[in-house]
C-alpha cells in the first residue's frame, strides 16, 4: 500500500528488491548460525532493501523509510524467533 506511487518504476524492481532480500537474508543466516547471525542478516537485508529502494526503483527516501520501518519490525521478530526455535530445537 505504501508503494502506490511506485508504479511508474515497475513492478517488476520491487519484486525483484523482495527476491534479492530474501537470498540476502538466507545467505547470511546460513553464513553466521543462531542469534548472532539472525541479527547481522536483518540489518544487512534492510541496509540491501534501502538501498535498492532509493537508487534502482526510485522510490522517495521518506516513503522508503516508512517501508523499511515496517520491514525491519517484520524481520526483527520473524528472525529472533526462528533463531530461538531452532536453538531450542537443537
Amino acid at each position: 500500500s505504501m508503494l502506490i506511487s511506485a508504479e511508474e518504476t515497475g513492478r517488476w524492481k520491487i519484486v525483484a528488491v523482495a527476491v534479492g532480500s530474501i537470498l540476502v537474508q538466507a545467505s547470511l543466516r546460513e553464513l553466521i548460525p543462531g542469534l548472532t547471525g539472525a541479527i547481522i542478516s536483518v540489518f544487512a537485508t534492510v541496509i540491501f532493501v534501502g538501498a535498492a529502494l532509493v537508487t534502482w526503483c526510485e522510490i522517495e527516501r521518506r516513503t522508503a523509510l516508512r517501508i523499511l520501518g515496517a520491514y525491519f519490525g517484520f524481520s526483527i521478530v520473524l528472525g529472533v524467533c526462528s533463531a530461538v526455535a531452532g536453538a531450542a530445537g537443537a
